[in-house]
């Protein structure tokens, strides 16, 4: 059998995976690594970053916007310590990412050696694999399973390189099938979508929460709704799946939401989860009122809030089996009074945005701004008080995208999102919006 070195086998996995760029910053501890991407200049590309929290950061946005696992890289010790927020980010918005560790050489474990660091146990809580490589010869396979692993449990993959292993030569596996098809998809049990059907069709007020699990959903969402007339609010991440200027959009719901959404949800006799697990309980109805909830995860199902109905299942099989059983509601007083509502919250936003006081105000100038987003453009917005001005003010399509460190809230994430979404999508604008203490933190990318 024909013989290879082990970082080459490492690029092979990630191109049999269709990995085709990475973020991250060369060193000792991964240079094996760096070398073997070299040879592959050509099919794959190396995002030199000037701090490697930038790296996991852009990896991150990546996978938001596209799906597709994003890969960081960086040396062992301080290297790998930077990659943690971006990692969390990953872990917490439960997105799956690939880490590529450089470590100390094998040879030199154990000893104190310089940058020698317990990189295993430092990577245990943000996790789904983590691994450390103990001889080249499974490098392959032990990628392969963690790309897999991170596929599947929508999570951080972390693959730890002592230097010097990469470097042997080792029997040339690499030819061998990989199966890189993604997780299957759940369909909702039918006889919960019937026991949701008597609620829709029994409820008065009844008011839609949506999440990013609906974001491949746009049309059945759509769809659902306008046949329900049921008025949705959004969290902050799920802006753009349904426009800003849909007439059943209401907004967030939150401390940086609309009073709308607030006023709604306080006042509806039937809540309708997709596709979230919203954490500002506080926002959600204060009385007992029936609620559904859609999600592919049944650990979510109740977590924040009393469930009458849980539908495990994928949003956008399931709102379609809604939509064919639901009664059409021709008219509903309670999204008419919605709307009134609405109509109220929309002129005070106006009023902001046409404020031309001195000095600059932050809404003006989101206004002046959404004058030159384009139609497909995509927004990555930072943490701090830029959230509330792109959320609130930015009046954003569904052919828009918009990304944000939404569970994890780190500052600094505003331009590595903005770098990923070029990388996705050449073709496309790429916004950035952070605050001057946010930019300060990756300004040096």
């Amino acid at each position: 059998m024909a013989k290879i070195k082990a970082n080459e086998a490492l690029v092979k996995a990630l191109q049999a995976w269709d990995i085709d760029h990475l973020y991250g910053i060369p060193g000792d501890s991964i240079d094996a690594v760096v070398d073997s991407l070299r040879t592959v200049r050509d099919q794959f590309k190396f995002y030199h970053v000037r701090h490697e929290e930038v790296a996991s950061l852009a990896a991150a946005g990546y996978t938001k916007l596209t799906g597709k696992i994003g890969v960081a890289l960086s040396i062992g010790g301080p290297g790998l310590i930077h990659l943690l927020n971006g990692m969390y980010d990953a872990k917490m918005d439960n997105v799956p990412q690939l880490i590529l560790s450089g470590q100390t050489n094998s040879t030199a474990l154990g000893t104190k050696a310089f940058q020698e660091t317990n990189l295993q146990k430092l990577c245990e809580d943000v996790a789904v694999y983590n691994h450390q490589i103990e001889k080249g010869d499974n490098v392959f396979e032990i990628v392969n399973e963690a790309i897999r692993t991170a596929y599947e449990q929508k999570g951080v993959a972390v693959v730890i390189c002592p230097n010097d292993l990469l470097t042997e030569k080792i029997k040339d596996t690499t030819n061998k099938p990989v199966d890189t098809s993604r997780p299957t998809v759940v369909s909702p049990k039918y006889k919960d979508i019937k026991k949701a059907v008597k609620l829709i069709n029994k409820s008065k007020k009844p008011v839609m929460l949506i999440g990013v699990g609906a974001k491949h959903a746009k049309d059945e969402l759509r769809e659902f709704i306008e046949m329900a007339k049921i008025p949705v609010i959004h969290s902050l991440p799920a802006k753009t799946i349904l426009p800003d200027d849909h007439p059943y959009s209401i907004g967030n719901l939150g401390k940086i939401g609309t009073k709308t959404s607030y006023q709604t949800m306080q006042d509806a006799d039937l809540l309708i989860m997709v596709g979230t697990n919203y954490p500002y309980v506080d926002y959600l109805p204060k009385k007992n009122i029936k609620a559904i909830q859609i999600d592919t995860n049944p650990k979510n199902i109740g977590h924040r809030f009393n469930i009458n109905v849980g539908i495990v299942g994928d949003s956008k099989i399931a709102l379609h089996q809604l939509t064919e059983n639901i009664k059409h509601v021709a008219e509903r007083p309670f999204l008419n009074k919605t709307l009134e509502r609405k109509a109220v919250w929309d002129k005070w936003m106006e009023q902001d945005k046409n404020n031309n006081s001195k000095p600059l105000r932050p809404e003006r100038l989101m206004a002046s701004i959404n004058k030159f987003i384009k139609d497909d453009a995509v927004i990555s917005a930072d943490v701090g008080t830029a959230t509330v001005w792109s959320t609130r003010y930015l009046n954003l399509g569904v052919n828009n995208k918009f990304i944000i460190s939404s569970w994890l809230g780190t500052m600094g994430c505003g331009l590595p999102g903005a770098m990923a979404s070029k990388i996705a999508y050449p073709n496309r604008q790429a916004i950035a919006i952070a605050g001057d203490g946010a930019f300060q933190m990756v300004m040096q990318d």
